[in-house]
């Protein structure tokens, strides 16, 4: 209820206590399940997601907005689920519009 977790890892989790009981904090403990809201953690996924699909990122780019959830699901999953899909959608935007660095 707090939002300490992600709703994929709560479900996960409410799946796992249903089960076995227990505490809902202990679980989360002991599995590394606690949310993910380090920008910086979440900027450098946002980056591999991006780095790992160039071609798609271009696509986007392009004007294939469609691929925003691509890179959602992407990203969600270098993160384990851990993180706001919105807060990765919002990064994401950010990363995917922002000018080339280089030269």
């Amino acid at each position: 209820d707090d939002g300490a977790l992600a709703r994929d890892v709560a479900r996960n989790a409410f799946d796992v206590l249903a089960e076995q009981g227990g505490s809902a904090h202990a679980l989360v403990e002991a599995r590394g399940w606690s949310r993910v809201d380090d920008k910086a953690m979440i900027d450098a996924a946002v980056a591999e997601s991006i780095a790992a699909k160039p071609a798609e990122a271009a696509r986007f780019r392009a004007g294939e907005a469609k691929l925003l959830g691509f890179f959602i699901g992407l990203t969600m999953r270098r993160l384990d689920g851990r993180a706001d899909p919105g807060t990765i959608r919002s990064a994401l935007v950010a990363a995917l519009n922002a000018p080339a660095s280089g030269s």
